[in-house]
């Protein structure tokens, strides 16, 4: 048994009941209990409630909480996170916004951008969002100093983007 090795038990999960055919496990309303088999941070099995067996797994009672998928952030600009007090738009819009920060990049040093990155990346995660799609800034001015996760690696002639 692993530490993330689970059954969780009696959980609600949303939308259609998965288990169609057994009237035991299809309530009235969208969303059905089940049992989740998870093995190392992965759910392996969706079950019937009270059908998983525990052999080997750290066993919690659901209680009828809901089970959610992870949090993902499909669009930031980790280069400019917790700017607001560094960068100050004065007219409230995004052309000032973008002004301002084209004014303020020659100050900010990859030190900087890095660790303002990292703090909000973890804090993400803290609050269960497993993936981020960011993007970052380039140009006069700041290089490619504001791409704190490395340089942009070559790829070969036809090669998709990653």
């Amino acid at each position: 048994m692993r530490d993330r090795d689970y059954l969780i038990s009696r959980v609600t999960l949303p939308g259609p009941a998965p288990f169609r055919g057994r009237p035991e496990t299809e309530p009235s309303h969208p969303s059905s209990r089940a049992d989740l088999v998870i093995r190392d941070g992965i759910v392996e099995n969706i079950q019937p409630p009270g059908s998983a067996r525990a052999e080997g797994l750290i066993e919690l009672d659901g209680d009828g909480l809901v089970a959610l998928p992870t949090f993902a952030e499909p669009h930031v600009h980790l280069d400019k996170a917790m700017t607001a007090g560094i960068v100050a738009a004065r007219g409230g819009d995004l052309a000032s916004a973008v002004a301002a920060w084209v004014a303020a990049r020659p100050s900010m040093t990859t030190r900087d951008i890095t660790h303002r990155a990292l703090e909000t990346a973890y804090r993400y995660l803290a609050h269960g969002t497993r993936a981020i799609r960011t993007h970052t800034d380039t140009g006069p001015g700041i290089g490619t100093r504001a791409s704190p996760f490395g340089r942009p690696r070559p790829r070969a002639p036809g090669q998709p983007a990653p």
